[in-house]
Formats: C-alpha cells, structure tokens, sequence
C-alpha cells in the first residue's frame, strides 16, 4: 500500500511539473557573424601611416529563453553563454511583472558567471535591480536604472568606425549619464510626451554613473538631481535631460582637506519623420570638476554634437552621420588641454536572404592644440580612454555579414 501512494504521488508530481512546464514558452537563440574590415590609420601629425586588412568571424551568445502569462502576471527567463570582456561568461537573467487594481509593477534580476575562472566577465558584486510602479499616468522607479535617460546619441551608425562623441568611456552624443541608485517620478503628459524628476543617493560611488569623485576621497556621499522631458509633436520627437550633482565627504571628514567633486550635464536629441526619412541632431556636454583641496580644481568640459539620417530605399536603408567632439580641460587658471574631433559615417544596409548585410565607410580626424602641459595632462582627445595625438587620422572600410538563428 504504501508502494502504491509513493507510486501515485510521483505520479501527481510529475504531471503538475509536466502542465507547469506546458504553461511556459520555450526557445533558443544564436547568431553568426563575419566581417571584412579595411583601415588606414595615422596616429598623428607626420607619422607614416599604417593600413590593414582583416576578415574576421565571431559567434553571438547562445540564448535559451522562456516566457510564462497567466492572467496579470508574466514572467521571462534567458541564460546566455557569449564570450566577452577577455573570458568566456554566463548570463541568467529574470523580468516579471504584476498587475493590482490599476498598478502595475515590473522589476529584473540577473547575474553574470564568467565560465572561466579570472574572466573579466564574473560578476564582482550583488545585482542592483530597480521596482518600477505605474499605472500609466505615474512612473516610479526605485533602484539603479537610467532614471531620466542620456536624450541622444549616434541615431545612425554605419557598421564602420567613424563617429565620435564625449569621448570618455565611449559616450556617444548625449548627456553624460548613466545607470544610478535613486528614484525617479514620471509624469505622463497626455498624447504629448512624459516628464521624469529623479535624485540620486548613494555612498562612494560616481556621480550619475559617470563623473568621478576625486581621488582622495575615501568615505563620501554622492547625490545629485536630474530631469527630463520627452516630447512628440506629430513628426517631431524632442527629448531634453538635464542632471546636477556632486560630492561630500561624511562624519568629521572636511571636504576642504579630503576634496570633491561636481558634475552638471545637459543632452538634447530632436527627430524628425518627414516621408519616412528619419533626420535627427543630437547634442550632449558635460563639466565635471574635481577638486582636491579648496582653492584647487581640475575642471574638464566636453561638449559633442551630432547630425544625421535614416533614408529607407524599399526594404534596405542608408544611413549617414557626422559628428563633432571638443575637450578642454583646466587646472586651475592654466588650460593644459584643448583638443577636438570629427567624425563621419556612411552606411547601407541590406539583406540577402536571411543574411543581413551592412557596408560603412568611416572617417576620423583629431585636432590636439598646443598648449601649457606642464600639468603633466597629455594635450590629446580622449577616445574611449584612449589619447589620440594631433593629426590622428583613421579611415575604415567595412562589411559585415550577420546570420541570426
């Protein structure tokens, strides 16, 4: 008898695993792609310059995914396995939400598992999701997320390197903002657009996910406020950012002796849809200054704009863009850093069966000035952290073939 309940339990499990496992969508997902690539780079003034040919191939992430509804709620699950960041890594990610009254909450959770032990890829530290409640006219959101948006960046890249932007840690054009811990209110402004007020509080972190506090400072509270406003006006979309903050040493710290830091920042993005061609004009500038000591500052002004376009041709498009990056930077009265870069991009996308292909001719050119660099700041523009020294130059040739599966 007692056989027989083991046997009827088991039974019973595995039909409810079986009709819950029934209940969720399944799927799984790769991608393939390759690219011949040719460039002709010159990495300042009166340098020989040095051209290159690669036909290179890499393998997307491959992604399993599940989804589940029942009713208000929904649920969906991904785990990925790419490679990036110098190691093999593991992705598993969770989104839900639900649905009370007239409220509807929605959150995610993942984590990142680099395969191979040291991959730069394993996650250092706890997940930091973010709660976001609405009920379609009010929007909160509580956690780190991009709480008022960056309002811009590259609209139309090409598949080739030419654009620039803020230059540091890769910002394309817009404000210069990120992920933060904070909260955010968003107000729904009827078939016009949204307006989003957020504020930031956090310890011993950057401000808004970008600007650094400066060196010295060991225990210190970063805080800051920032806003945005969306708008669409039939074939225009306007949307504006603009965030303030700083930071403050704690306890019996003196932000005289132990230094600070502020950041203020404005990103603007106008787009417009005039016969399916999609112009845009972008515009991001940030002032970060940080200061050791009282009476003492480094402050670093960058200022990047944008202008492109989207041209469809039937089911294939063009796409071009030119762009504009200055940076100066000052320590106290003496200029040690002015420079500038353009940039250019022209594109076609188009497919061949499956396959999406994409060409990109690519340009870029940098402007170091001379000037006093006895601060021992290097007088180049930063591109991604890299400097570029005046006179650099890089044209870039590219096609990329992409298969997704």
């Amino acid at each position: 008898m007692k056989k027989l309940s083991k046997l009827m339990l088991a039974a019973v499990a595995t039909a409810a695993l079986a009709a819950n496992a029934a209940a969720w969508d399944f799927g799984i997902s790769g991608s393939v792609g390759s690219t011949v690539n040719q460039t002709n780079e010159t990495v300042e003034d009166g340098a020989a310059s040095n051209s290159e040919q690669h036909i290179n191939s890499e393998g997307g992430a491959i992604t399993i995914t599940s989804s589940n509804k029942d009713g208000d709620h929904s649920a969906d699950f991904s785990y990925a396995v790419n490679y990036g960041d110098g190691g093999l890594d593991e992705v598993l990610k969770l989104s839900g939400s639900k649905k009370a009254g007239d409220w509807t909450a929605s959150a995610a959770v993942d984590y990142n598992k680099g395969l191979i032990t040291g991959a730069a890829g394993t996650q250092g530290g706890e997940n930091t999701p973010a709660i976001t409640l609405t009920n379609g006219e009010l929007t909160v959101k509580v956690g780190k997320a991009a709480h008022v948006g960056g309002s811009g960046g590259n609209g139309a890249d090409s598949t080739a390197s030419g654009n620039v932007g803020l230059g540091s840690s890769g910002v394309g054009v817009q404000a210069y903002t990120d992920s933060w811990q904070g909260v955010s209110v968003g107000m729904s402004l009827g078939d016009t657009g949204t307006a989003t007020f957020g504020i930031q509080m956090d310890q011993d972190t950057s401000i808004f996910g970008r600007g650094a506090a400066h060196a010295t400072q060991a225990n210190y509270t970063t805080s800051g406020a920032g806003a945005n406003v969306a708008l669409n006006l039939g074939g225009t979309a306007i949307s504006a950012t603009y965030a303030t903050g700083s930071t403050s040493e704690n306890g019996g710290n003196d932000n005289g002796s132990s230094g600070s830091a502020s950041l203020n920042t404005l990103g603007l993005n106008v787009g417009l849809d005039i016969g399916g061609i999609s112009p845009y004009l972008s515009y991001g500038s940030f002032t970060h200054d940080s200061k050791p000591h009282e009476g003492s500052s480094t402050e670093t002004k960058v200022n990047a704009s944008a202008i492109g376009a989207t041209i469809p041709m039937g089911s294939d498009s063009v796409v071009l863009s030119w762009t504009t990056s200055d940076q100066k930077v000052s320590t106290g009265s003496v200029e040690s850093r002015d420079s500038s870069a353009t940039g250019m991009e022209l594109g076609y996308n188009t497919a061949i069966g499956p396959v999406t292909m994409k060409f990109g001719y690519g340009t870029k050119t940098v402007r170091a000035a001379d000037g006093d660099v006895s601060t021992g700041s290097s007088n180049t523009w930063d591109d991604d952290g890299t400097g570029r020294n005046d006179g650099y130059k890089l044209t870039d040739i590219e096609v990329n073939l992409s298969l997704s599966f």
